[in-house]
């Protein structure tokens, strides 16, 4: 396939020099070399003599022939043509007004570790995009929820380079939802083996050592690992609205479900919120959220990285800002008063009947306080409204658990260009998968949520 990398700055200059020698020297076809080569290595790119993407006869229509493009930002392409891409049960965080907003405001950007390098297949004639990844360099591993620190010492040990390596998720969001966003279901399928090549060659091209796809849709898992991609599984905790096949009536009714401890323990800790710090709980979607209250909202942010050593500081108070003035729509901020002061709150975003819990912060200790906020009010709400399930984000397994979160495995794929550190991967990966089975198994079993009514 004649795979045309646009890379327009996203590279190193020695990089760069390297590909742009290769290419004078060997280009064999200057009708395609001119079509998609600029004779500069500072704004250029790769041209490899390949043949296209081909079409397949198994579609609903017959494909254009596609070639692969790589942006280093969204500024490079329309937000209608991202968001045409966007399935119906997708997430928020994937949407383009989102993953915009995280590069202009300078929470993503190769300054900071994660340097945008999107991957397309678009059709060169029509500009027509297909199908879209979003893509980055990492010179770190923070921030990515699937924890690789242990490949990294392995691969040290082996004298093998472990960065850059290159990764597609949501920045900083561990939320499963379709990585690579497609033009239509029924051309999916290949679309989606297209983009595993592309990725294959993208690693070998630039010489980085991995790629790695993280909280990945199911239909992903299937198709990618049919190309030599490493399926590795992880652990969540989600509460789900289903009461014996149906949803809950209401708050009262989930906490029948619970076994009487710890049903107790619930209504003592909501007690003590309510009457004894008489403390006010509101929940606020989109524009109903006070423009005011968004700065405020991220001085909670802060407060909670402030709080712990680990913490990091991702998200900017101008991204706080964008998000009040370009992408309200699915937001909703659950904030804790006491006296009409602001004392708490969660950041968190609702879409397709999913409540994505983000960021929690206080201004004032109070016992109990992140439980309520962060996991019984959202779940009443939940139940309210009618969603499907809340989904509180990565750690605090032992707090979730207790509480009505049961196990979920989410999933993520990793191909390493070193055959040596990719075997030891396989059989780590291998191992780990059989114990995170059997530790889902064995916590499902001993849910909080009694099994004889579910």
């Amino acid at each position: 396939m004649q795979l045309c990398w646009l890379l327009c700055h996203s590279v190193s200059t020695h990089t760069k020099y390297k590909l742009f020698q290769y290419l004078k020297e060997n280009r064999k076809d200057s009708r395609c070399c001119s079509k998609f080569f600029v004779c500069s290595p500072n704004r250029y790119i790769t041209c490899l003599e390949k043949e296209p993407l081909a079409s397949t006869g198994h579609l609903e229509r017959p494909l254009p022939t596609l070639v692969p493009r790589l942006i280093k930002s969204m500024e490079q392409v329309r937000p209608e043509q991202w968001n045409q891409l966007i399935s119906e049960d997708s997430c928020p965080f994937t949407e383009y007004e989102w993953l915009f907003g995280l590069e202009k405001c300078g929470c993503v950007s190769e300054q900071v570790g994660w340097q945008p390098l999107h991957l397309l297949l678009e059709d060169p004639n029509s500009k027509t995009i297909y199908a879209v990844l979003p893509l980055y360099v990492k010179t770190h591993s923070f921030g990515e929820f699937i924890f690789d620190y242990v490949w990294q010492d392995v691969a040290s040990s082996l004298s093998l380079k472990y960065y850059p390596k290159l990764i597609s998720m949501v920045p900083f969001t561990p939320v499963t939802s379709r990585r690579i966003l497609t033009i239509s279901e029924m051309q999916r399928p290949y679309l989606l083996s297209q983009m595993a090549e592309c990725l294959k060659d993208l690693v070998s091209e630039l010489s980085i050592a991995s790629i790695n796809l993280n909280f990945v849709a199911d239909d992903e898992v299937s198709i990618f690992t049919r190309h030599g991609f490493l399926h590795r599984k992880s652990i969540q905790y989600h509460f789900r609205n289903d009461c014996n096949g149906r949803p809950f009536h209401n708050f009262d009714e989930f906490l029948q479900m619970m076994k009487s401890k710890k049903r107790i323990q619930v209504k003592r800790e909501r007690r003590r919120i309510y009457d004894e710090e008489n403390i006010r709980l509101q929940v606020l979607l989109a524009h109903q959220i006070p423009s005011e209250l968004f700065s405020q909202m991220y001085q909670l942010y802060k407060s909670t990285i402030d709080r712990f050593f680990y913490g990091r500081l991702y998200l900017s108070p101008s991204f706080f800002q964008y998000l009040a003035e370009n992408y309200r729509k699915y937001l909703c901020f659950i904030v804790a008063y006491r006296d009409d002061k602001l004392i708490a709150g969660t950041f968190n975003m609702i879409k397709n009947g999913r409540f994505h819990g983000r960021y929690w912060g206080c201004l004032e200790q109070v016992s109990g306080l992140h439980f309520e906020t962060c996991y019984y009010k959202p779940i009443e709400y939940c139940i309210e409204k009618g969603l499907q399930s809340v989904e509180p984000g990565a750690g605090g397994g032992d707090f979730k658990f207790v509480r009505g979160f049961n196990p979920e495995i989410v999933h993520s794929l990793h191909y390493f260009t070193n055959t040596r550190f990719a075997k030891i991967m396989e059989a780590f990966i291998k191992e780990e998968s059989l114990n995170i089975d059997y530790v889902c198994s064995r916590l499902n079993e001993q849910s909080t949520l009694r099994k004889s009514d579910v």
